[in-house]
């Protein structure tokens, strides 16, 4: 398992700022900085830059993927990388949520778009076979 930031900082015996501060090279970092570089070095933990974004927001955002109406191998694999980003970004704020069409009209996906997008949908990533 990976650690997560504050397994980091209980780790350490510091507040969650120093270890931000460690991690982007701030000025004004506790006296314990080399420690909890050690502790960074021996889980061999990184931020990636979809994470540090949304660990900056402070409201939840949602996206939806949008699922064309299927039932093979690929919508298994599909919903497989959804569950496993799920787990990835569970403390970023992020909501991911699956809508799969019912039909493979083209005017329900259209309208299915339409209404996500009314609801303050912040990212929408749309599948066809």
């Amino acid at each position: 398992m990976k650690p997560t930031i504050k397994m980091i900082t209980a780790l350490a015996g510091v507040s969650l700022g120093t270890v931000e501060r460690v991690l982007h090279g701030r000025l004004n970092v506790n006296p314990k900085k080399w420690y909890v570089e050690e502790i960074l070095k021996r889980f061999n933990y990184t931020t990636g830059p979809v994470a540090r974004v949304l660990a900056l927001k402070s409201k939840e955002m949602r996206i939806v993927a949008v699922l064309p109406c299927w039932t093979d191998f690929f919508e298994v694999e599909v919903m497989r990388g959804i569950d496993s980003a799920k787990t990835q970004l569970t403390n970023y704020n992020l909501d991911i949520v699956v809508s799969s069409c019912e039909t493979t009209a083209p005017g329900e996906c259209a309208e299915r778009l339409d209404d996500l997008l009314a609801q303050g949908i912040c990212g929408i990533s749309i599948f066809s076979k």
